[in-house]
């Protein structure tokens, strides 16, 4: 099952892969191709709907994580220091809605 899902593009096994898939595990070849024909029709879709799904799922990680490390890195440059203030500055149109009352 590992050789398969490592070869999920190209699951058709070599010669001398079919050898050493053979020798460990104690299947005959004509056992070997029987069930990678089985594996084949079965078994491929769904190897591929994971692995596409887990391709998919590392790069929205890879994305947020380079989000955070952006925000962090501009956050770190942001000053939070409140500006002075020396006297309130008188504006008229500041009290034009108590006028009426």
């Amino acid at each position: 099952m590992e050789w398969l899902k490592n070869h999920l593009n190209n699951p058709y096994p070599s010669e001398e892969d079919r050898i050493r898939l053979c020798e460990e595990t104690g299947l005959t070849r004509k056992q070997l191709r029987i069930w990678l024909i089985d594996a084949r029709r079965r078994k491929l879709e769904k190897m591929k709907e994971k692995a596409t799904h887990a391709r998919k799922y590392r790069k929205r990680e890879e994305e947020i994580r380079t989000r955070t490390e952006e925000k962090s890195e501009v956050m770190s440059n942001v000053s939070f220091k409140p500006k002075e203030v020396t006297q309130m500055e008188y504006k008229p149109h500041m009290f034009e809605v108590f006028k009426n009352y």
